[in-house]
């Protein structure tokens, strides 16, 4: 039996955003002139539209957003679309309007595409951009953003409550300005929206006052695209992990406006059009495809999944140059990403016990002192103890071991490799002709790690 997925408004149950029953209705917001906000309703035949549907009606307070330019929503559903046409269409936009290597306006593309599908995925990645200010960022949030499904553009300084309700009324995607977050408790916030967000079923509850004054738990779902923006690397990895960076330079192109010109909002509604009649056609049957994900590993994997699917369901020779821009581009941020966490405290400390030269165990106090006496500015770390090592080392999976000389570090084999593979290091392979070794190997099983 199907299962109808529905977007109240937080105000009026009557009033809503999108209804879609799998496999037989399909409800979506368009902007019709001279109707305005209206519904495009797909039933087992061909689109109609209306400014009701059954006892639903359009979310009344959207207008507002609409005529700010804060959301964008197409006015028709084009018909019989190709999305290799639709590609090209949307790669053109890019290139007229932002100026990016070859290889982003790929992911670009993808990215754009796959929020038309978003529902169809267990996850989603985030569009990231990082730099200084005039190098391009806001140009390639809006630029982009404005092609995806149902852009929502929030600025960094917005106040949770009403992200949390905005996102779970419209859906689509949220477009973050400047998103560094000066206000520790708004920010800490926001990240909580973003470290949920990317993950279908995961939503996040929140105290709020009900009707009589009380207090009671109140469940937002917060799954969707998102394109950010900042200036600095979020402080939580976690949030980082769950995106696509790309850090934009100021243009040097004589062919790029440096503000949008009028007939940029014609064209953006005009790919808008196509997209919402691909969507209504394919909602339904689109296929998730995990072919490609050779070369890439962990969170890349699963993040990088919506993208790759999109590839696949382009013709073979399109598909093929999409897929292989996308795992190009994945493999050089996993470097990056690999020298980044190489530099942090627990990347030294792998790379203190892995050049460990000794025939006995290090200790938390050896790998600590080792980290200490290798850093530029010794101050930096001067909260590292070995207690502190100790606890750093176990959440990464080694063991400890309490003996008269100190606390011994371990660790087996495949999860030195695992943890190697993360930080970027090598593993040395352990001489057979040291006695000294060998006997430290059968007294701690795969302590020392052959890889």
């Amino acid at each position: 039996m199907s299962t109808t997925k529905i977007r109240p408004s937080f105000h009026d149950n009557n009033e809503i955003s999108f209804l879609w029953t799998p496999g037989e209705k399909l409800v979506e917001l368009v902007d019709m002139p001279p109707e305005g906000l209206s519904f495009a309703v797909r039933n087992n035949g061909p689109i109609e539209y209306s400014k009701e549907c059954g006892d639903y009606k359009p979310i009344s307070w959207l207008p507002q957003y609409l005529n700010v330019g804060a959301l964008r929503l197409p006015s028709v559903a084009a018909s019989n679309v190709n999305l290799d046409d639709l590609a090209k269409k949307v790669r053109g936009f890019i290139h007229r309007y932002f100026d990016c290597s070859p290889l982003f306006e790929s992911v670009a593309v993808l990215y754009v595409l796959h929020t038309w599908v978003y529902e169809q995925f267990q996850a989603v990645p985030y569009l990231r951009f990082l730099g200084l200010p005039g190098s391009g960022k806001t140009r390639g949030t809006e630029v982009i953003g404005a092609l995806c499904y149902r852009p929502l553009v929030m600025a960094g300084s917005t106040t949770p409550a009403p992200m949390f309700r905005m996102i779970e009324a419209i859906g689509g995607t949220l477009l973050i300005d400047e998103a560094d977050f000066a206000q520790s408790q708004i920010g800490s916030e926001i990240i909580k929206v973003l470290n949920c967000g990317y993950q279908r079923d995961m939503p996040t509850t929140r105290m709020e006052k009900n009707d009589k004054g009380e207090f009671v738990p109140r469940v937002y779902s917060l799954f969707g695209p998102k394109i950010i923006n900042g200036r600095r690397l979020f402080k939580d990895a976690a949030t980082e992990s769950r995106c696509l960076l790309y850090t934009p330079h100021l243009t040097g192109r004589d062919d790029i406006s440096v503000q949008l010109p009028p007939e940029f909002n014609r064209e953006v509604k005009e790919i808008q059009n196509l997209a919402l009649g691909w969507r209504m056609a394919n909602l339904d049957t689109f296929k998730v495809s995990q072919t490609g994900l050779s070369g890439l590993r962990g969170r890349a994997q699963q993040i990088v999944i919506p993208l790759l699917s999109i590839a696949n369901a382009m013709s073979s020779v399109e598909g093929e140059k999409y897929q292989a821009d996308l795992v190009e581009f994945c493999k050089k941020l996993e470097q990056q990403a690999q020298a980044d966490r190489r530099d942090t405290v627990e990347g030294q400390l792998v790379s203190a016990f892995v050049s460990w030269d000794s025939n006995v165990l290090p200790t938390c106090k050896d790998l600590c002192e080792s980290v200490r006496q290798a850093s530029d500015d010794p101050n930096d770390i001067r909260w590292l103890t070995p207690k502190r090592t100790s606890s750093l080392l176990r959440g990464m999976g080694f063991q400890t071991r309490h003996t008269n000389h100190g606390s011994e570090v371990s660790i087996g084999a495949s999860q030195l490799q695992s943890l190697c593979q993360r930080f970027g290091l090598t593993v040395s392979t352990v001489s057979d002709g040291s006695d000294d070794r060998e006997r430290v190997e059968r007294k701690e099983g795969d302590a020392w790690a052959t890889v």
